[in-house]
């Protein structure tokens, strides 16, 4: 236990992620809990102090103190467990986002865990372009499915094909590419192409597919990854996914 930083391109099971690990006794996990203050690349200092945060709080300090942004949705569970908990012995928290800070993480972290949670390429690819026409921001969205076009977080741009998005566009590596699709699909490769570089440097790291998510065997192993020696596992149902929570 300690910390766990949950990875995965995003469409890829990180709520479910995020679910497991909020379900074991004394943790609290997050997911995404401040994109508005993190860039793919040069918020060193942010994801180092949110570590530290998240160090202060394991070792009995002011809870109050970890840095949470409200604009975005699903903050109510884990707040709710960080607030009634009397002990914390684990707080993880899962983005796509940290993979470019994984080394970064370790040299000064060394003992957190990084769980990546891999989902199939064109099923990524599909629920991806499908998220592009939706937006958190509820007075755009109508502008959005009124033009039919959609964001576009994977490529530089002007804004006339493709609307900008001030919060995730940010979060993201940019690619060349002649469609959206082809750029989701060549983030998707250099994503997971990077979590087996690290994987294959730091025991810290480990790749686990979707599917893992889904059976008892799976979620034993992932959780005994993390450090559990005793754990909590969320129900599954045959031929079902516990969750399309991506």
């Amino acid at each position: 236990m300690g910390i766990i930083i949950g990875l995965g391109t995003g469409r890829s099971g990180s709520l479910s992620l995020a679910k497991l690990i909020n379900s074991q006794n004394k943790s609290i996990c997050f997911h995404e809990i401040n994109p508005s203050c993190v860039k793919w690349s040069g918020t060193k200092g942010t994801i180092l102090n949110m570590i530290r945060e998240f160090s202060d709080v394991i070792n009995g300090g002011d809870r109050d103190l970890i840095t949470i942004d409200f604009s975005v949705a699903n903050r109510d569970l884990p707040l709710k467990n960080l607030n009634e908990s009397e002990e914390i012995s684990c707080i993880g928290e899962v983005a796509f986002y940290y993979l470019n800070y994984v080394e970064d993480i370790i040299k000064l972290y060394p003992d957190v865990r990084f769980p990546c949670i891999r989902r199939d390429k064109l099923l990524t690819m599909e629920s991806y372009s499908k998220k592009m026409l939706t937006s958190q921001n509820t007075s755009k969205l109508g502008a959005l499915l009124k033009n039919k076009r959609k964001r576009n977080h994977f490529m530089s741009h002007d804004g006339c094909k493709w609307v900008h998005d001030s919060l995730w566009d940010k979060c993201y590596p940019k690619f060349e590419a002649d469609t959206l699709e082809d750029a989701i699909g060549l983030y998707w490769e250099y994503y997971y192409s990077k979590a087996e570089e690290l994987a294959h440097k730091y025991n810290q790291i480990q790749i686990f597919d979707l599917e893992d998510l889904n059976t008892p065997e799976g979620q034993t192993k992932i959780l005994k990854f993390c450090n559990y020696n005793e754990f909590e596992l969320l129900p599954v149902h045959e031929n079902k996914m516990i969750s399309i929570h991506v």
